[in-house]
């Protein structure tokens, strides 16, 4: 299925059997001009009903397994069948506990290989770069507590020095995740 405008009618194409393409008219909703939530689903499902006839035996039978059958698509669409077999399931699983937005911008940075090292590379979230080069210097001990409160520490320019050594990735809520590049 193919969807596209024409005029302001919205259309896709589905094929009969005799394999040709012909338009089918798609009701929406013309105060708002979109797509009923109905018919953007049935679309979706043929789609993935698509998909689905011309993927692998073996990627069927991953499908199978799989907690989010919609997020799994996602992934062969984004990524292929070879790296769905190879990476998916620690995928969802960092989706789960991190959030797809997160996860998908760690592979946007490190690519889908480098999915298996993200809990090892993750260094947790902060308001932004200088925030977590203190933290750091604070668990390694460098910052002395009885430090006088007149002192003042640079600490955007401290995060200068360690960025060549970690990854700031936004996150969907506007944080800013801190990832190793020496995984």
């Amino acid at each position: 299925m193919v969807l596209y405008m024409y005029g302001k009618q919205r259309r896709f194409l589905s094929t009969k059997t005799s394999g040709n393409l012909s338009p089918v008219n798609l009701r929406h909703d013309r105060k708002s001009n979109a797509l009923s939530p109905f018919f953007v689903s049935l679309t979706y499902s043929f789609y993935s009903l698509f998909k689905m006839v011309t993927m692998t035996e073996e990627t069927k039978e991953l499908l199978e397994d799989v907690v989010n059958e919609e997020l799994a698509l996602e992934f062969i669409e984004e990524h292929g069948e070879e790296k769905f077999g190879e990476y998916y399931e620690q995928y969802e699983t960092l989706v789960e506990e991190y959030g797809q937005g997160l996860v998908d911008g760690y592979i946007e940075d490190y690519f889908v290989d480098a999915v298996q090292f993200f809990e090892e590379s993750y260094q947790g979230e902060y308001e932004g770069g200088a925030e977590f080069a203190e933290q750091m210097a604070s668990d390694c001990g460098y910052i002395s507590r009885d430090m006088p409160s007149w002192v003042e520490i640079d600490w955007a320019a401290t995060w200068e020095n360690l960025s060549y050594d970690y990854t700031e990735i936004i996150t969907p809520n506007n944080r800013v995740a801190i990832f190793s590049n020496n995984y």
